[in-house]
């Protein structure tokens, strides 16, 4: 069966793509800028870290605290996200597909991106949690060498 001529669709078929394709804006640039926020907090606390030699076992876990559970929060999030913006990228691809368009935005990118934010995020934790286990991993700042 042939699909229906563009111009016999409903309005409400449009306005929902159109928001669907809002909603794809914004959810894309705010996993973008939220992962490049908190990827920099937590590099400017390890270099924080790094940057005064703080090496005590206890201070140290003290120290990477934050970032450590900056970063498996954000994980938990954008692995949550992944799977919640499936839905989004079904409906985009259904509503091109009533609407007869021949494009749409790659709305499956988004829960790939997430995704691969999550994993980056669980990565870092698990990084920092073993550089708080092994202080002797974190390179002495030149001040600290006298240098």
């Amino acid at each position: 069966m042939a699909p229906e001529p563009l111009e016999n669709r409903s309005p409400l078929e449009w306005e929902q793509f159109k928001e669907l394709i809002e909603l794809h804006k914004f959810y894309f640039e705010n996993i973008s800028k939220s992962a490049a926020f908190v990827f920099g907090l937590v590099g400017a606390i390890v270099s924080y870290v790094i940057a005064t030699d703080i090496r005590d076992r206890y201070r140290l876990a003290a120290a990477m605290t934050v970032p450590i559970l900056l970063s498996v929060g954000a994980s938990a999030i954008g692995l949550l996200g992944a799977v919640k913006l499936r839905d989004l990228s079904e409906k985009v691809t259904n509503l091109q597909s009533e609407l007869g368009l021949s494009w749409r935005p790659h709305s499956e990118v988004l829960p790939l991106l997430s995704a691969i934010f999550a994993v980056l995020f669980f990565l870092v934790a698990c990084g920092l949690t073993v550089i708080v286990l092994h202080a002797n991993l974190l390179p002495h700042s030149p001040a600290a060498r006298g240098g």
